[in-house]
C-alpha cells in the first residue's frame, strides 16, 4: 500500500509538536493520543507544582537486547531529581517503574504494577490495542500521581481516581472522530481530483 507524501509528512510535524509540547509524557512511540497526553501533562504539572516530583511516562515500541531496567537508566540521565519514571515497552511487553533514589519510599511500585497495571495489559482487547496501553499508563500515572501527592500530604485537582474509565470512553470517541474525519476528507480529495482529471 502506497503512502501519500503529505500524510506522512503532517503525521511526522503533529508527532514532532506533541514531543515538543509534552514535558511529563517523555515519548510516545506507542499510543499518540493528544487528549490522552494533555491528560498526563495536566496530572504532571500539577505534581511538579506542589510537590517538586516529576512523574514521567515513557512508552516505546522496541528496546532491542538491553533490559527494561538499562534503558530507563540510560533515560534517566537527562531526568531531574527528583523524578517517577513509567515505562512500557511493547515489543518485550514489559513495564517498569524506576526513580530517582529514594523514590520507594514515596511510591509503592509493586502495587501499581500488581493492582493498576498488569491487569489491564494482561486482559483481552478487541479493536485498537492502543487503548489498552492507554488505560494502563493512564491507571498507573494517575496512581503513582496521588501516591506522591499523599506522601506529602496535597490535594490533586487533576487527580481521575475512577473517573479514568469515562476518560478512556471519550479518548476513544474523540480519536474513531479523528478518523472519520480524516478519511472524509482522503475521499473527498481522491473523489475531487478525479473530477478535475
Amino acid at each position: 500500500m502506497k503512502k501519500h507524501p503529505l500524510a506522512a509528512l503532517f503525521v511526522s510535524l503533529w508527532l514532532t509538536l506533541i514531543s515538543l509540547h509534552a514535558q511529563f509524557f517523555y515519548t510516545d512511540s506507542v499510543i499518540n493520543i493528544p487528549p490522552f497526553t494533555d491528560q498526563i501533562e495536566a496530572m504532571g504539572s500539577e505534581v511538579k507544582e506542589k510537590t517538586s516530583w516529576s512523574v514521567y511516562l515513557l512508552t516505546v515500541n522496541d528496546i532491542g537486547e538491553q533490559t527494561i531496567i538499562a534503558y530507563e537508566k540510560n533515560v534517566s540521565q537527562a531526568l531531574e531529581a527528583p523524578f517517577v519514571l513509567l515505562t512500557l515497552v511493547v515489543a518485550q511487553q514489559q513495564v517498569d517503574i524506576y526513580g530517582s533514589p529514594g523514590f520507594e519510599a514515596v511510591v509503592d511500585k509493586e502495587f501499581i504494577l500488581r493492582n493498576r497495571i498488569y491487569p489491564i495489559l494482561g486482559s483481552p482487547m478487541k479493536g485498537d490495542v492502543r487503548y489498552k496501553y492507554l488505560e494502563a499508563m493512564l491507571n498507573g500515572y494517575a496512581e503513582l500521581a496521588e501516591q506522591i501527592a499523599a506522601h506529602h500530604n496535597v490535594e490533586l485537582k487533576t487527580a481521575i481516581g475512577n473517573a479514568n474509565v469515562n476518560t478512556v470512553n471519550v479518548l476513544r470517541i474523540i480519536f474513531y472522530v479523528i478518523i472519520v474525519l480524516a478519511l472524509g476528507r482522503y475521499i473527498y480529495i481522491k473523489v475531487k481530483g478525479k473530477k478535475h482529471a
